[in-house]
């Protein structure tokens, strides 16, 4: 099977420039580059929604019904959508609580850590304490699994660290 490199080596991409840095193989752009897509197709879930439309809250201030809206269309399952619809609001509802839960076991506090990595915690905390169909260990996983893919990926450890003390 072709990676990335393989099968993008010398192009730039669609915006004339290299590549993002790979992980896995594949191309760390927001959207995957075409090459990437032919060789594994994009799956998005609820999960990705919810961080996605969590970080355009607080980065850009948009209201998180026209955040979810705009990536709203990505999703095909309505399991999925009212995944993400439940973990946007619960999280923007009780951020404050999640951020005092998180500062109760993180040692150094949350104010230096990755924006896109403190959504990810606040869901992972969100999910732990109040959707009890979620088992914990999933939460953590998936949480892991989502800052792995961040440009922040080396606090993927960290993230398993202080979702793993909530449990």
């Amino acid at each position: 099977q072709q990676t990335h490199q393989q099968n993008t080596q010398g192009e730039g991409d669609a915006r004339g420039g290299r590549h993002a840095s790979t992980v896995d193989g594949l191309c760390n752009l927001e959207r995957h580059c075409a090459a990437c897509a032919r060789l594994r197709p994009i799956v998005v879930d609820g999960r990705d929604v919810a961080l996605r439309a969590l970080c355009r809250v607080d980065r850009d201030g948009a209201y998180a019904a026209a955040a979810l809206t705009a990536h709203r269309r990505e999703l095909t399952d309505t399991r999925e959508a009212a995944l993400a619809y439940e973990l946007v609001f619960g999280v923007l509802r009780r951020r404050s609580w999640l951020d005092h839960l998180l500062r109760g076991v993180a040692t150094k506090g949350l104010k230096k850590i990755d924006p896109e990595i403190l959504n990810i915690l606040r869901m992972g905390a969100y999910q732990i304490a109040f959707m009890k169909k979620i088992p914990p260990s999933a939460a953590v996983f998936e949480s892991v699994a989502r800052a792995k893919r961040t440009p922040a990926a080396r606090l993927s450890g960290l993230v398993n660290a202080l979702l793993r003390q909530l449990t």
